[in-house]
């Protein structure tokens, strides 16, 4: 973990309202002692969650695969081509097996469903 106790994410998701929910899930895991979290920033496009990759280098970055003008399979080929070297997990509402093949083919550590991410979300990393 690049702080040293505690994981570093970057949320990348369009829908603030899920960002927001997505913000106290993790919030709850890190005071609960079940994963020390530190949210190190919050983009809603590819071009912002690349700018905030480069700066912050984060360990883990949540990725919605719909994006602002663009989409996370683009991100994820785009952050191959930066050589990220941290885990990048898809937080996805499609549960079609192409989606799921295309985003770990593009470069996705995981892939977690959103209507599941309170139960899997801990596991996935």
């Amino acid at each position: 973990m690049s702080n040293g106790n505690s994981l570093t994410v970057l949320l990348v998701e369009d829908n603030e309202q899920f960002r927001q929910g997505l913000r106290t899930l993790l919030s709850f895991y890190s005071s609960n002692g079940l994963l020390p979290i530190t949210i190190v920033g919050e983009a809603n496009c590819s071009a912002q969650a690349l700018k905030l990759t480069q700066d912050k280098s984060p360990d883990l970055i949540l990725l919605d695969l719909q994006l602002i003008g663009s989409d996370g399979i683009t991100l994820l080929v785009s952050l191959k081509q930066t050589a990220y070297t941290g885990k990048v997990l898809v937080l996805s509402a499609h549960q079609e097996d192409e989606w799921i093949f295309r985003a770990i083919q593009a470069g996705a550590s995981g892939y977690v469903f959103k209507n599941h991410l309170a139960t899997q979300l801990s596991d996935a990393y």
